[in-house]
């Protein structure tokens, strides 16, 4: 005989509350085994379910801290290893993953390090983040065909003024105070190599994805107000009437210019088959 439809969905409301509470006590650092209604597991051979439990919950943390650590090779590199999964077991109580692709468990680390007390004396550490991630997710972007300056000259002034800009996917702009492009290649060196002026050196980057690598350069003050407008869906006249590119005949040419320069790094999508029409 089958089961009948309440036994079903009273097995599966079992399964449910048992997968919640070793989830939660896995996340919050909790021994389970001391949990009331502990039946949750089989006592193991030659061992306790204690014993088993704690080597799991240290596992987990260890094998997302190893995950986080890819795309964040910078950080670990200037925090040192030990620094690192402490910052990482903090912030995976402060943000738990909350998606199935382990590739996307820092995802919130540049927004949880401000709180971090290693940020007190390494105070770039969630800029460093920011533009780490940026690069991360440039890396996995979706593969597009960039919009081409030749697509850009077909459309003729007007219709370029008026259509929304697109950012290509993996685009991004990071302002930061601090010399990002330095502090990245602090991955690559040893100790003695690794000195660099951290104050008054401000940078505005631009990360983009360029066939099946991740890039960063520094940006202009133009070609960042380009890429923002892109990431907005503005149309050029939009922009241009913001003042971004200042006022007067200089204006237009300064647009044109910094926007043939992000069209030729390959920064902005494709248009679509009725933009082309």
């Amino acid at each position: 005989m089958r089961p009948s439809p309440s036994a079903d969905r009273s097995a599966g409301a079992e399964l449910r509350t048992a997968q919640i509470r070793f989830l939660g006590a896995l996340r919050a650092g909790r021994d389970i085994t001391l949990e009331p209604g502990r039946g949750l597991f089989l006592a193991p051979p030659g061992d306790t379910t204690s014993s088993r439990w704690h080597i799991y919950q240290e596992g987990y943390v260890l094998r997302l801290t190893e995950a986080i650590g890819i795309d964040y090779p910078a950080l670990e590199r200037i925090v040192g290893p030990a620094a690192f999964t402490g910052i990482c077991r903090r912030y995976l109580a402060a943000f738990p993953p909350s998606s199935h692709d382990i590739g996307r468990a820092g995802a919130s680390l540049a927004s949880y390090l401000p709180r971090d007390p290693v940020t007190d004396r390494l105070p770039f550490l969630p800029d460093l983040a920011r533009f780490e991630w940026a690069l991360a997710e440039a890396f996995v972007a979706r593969d597009v065909e960039p919009l081409t300056w030749s697509d850009v000259a077909a459309l003729g002034a007007q219709r370029l003024a008026d259509l929304p800009m697109r950012a290509a996917p993996g685009t991004a702009i990071i302002r930061s105070e601090w010399p990002l492009g330095d502090l990245r290649l602090a991955k690559d060196r040893e100790d003695g190599e690794i000195d660099i002026v951290l104050e008054g050196r401000p940078v505005t980057l631009l990360v983009w994805r360029h066939g099946l690598e991740p890039r960063s350069k520094a940006a202009d003050a133009d070609e960042a107000a380009m890429v923002e407008g892109a990431l907005s869906g503005l149309t050029p006249a939009s922009l241009l009437a913001s003042g971004a590119f200042g006022a007067g005949p200089d204006a237009p040419p300064r647009l044109v210019a910094a926007l043939r320069r992000i069209v030729e790094l390959g920064t902005l999508a494709p248009l679509t088959q009725k933009e082309k029409q």
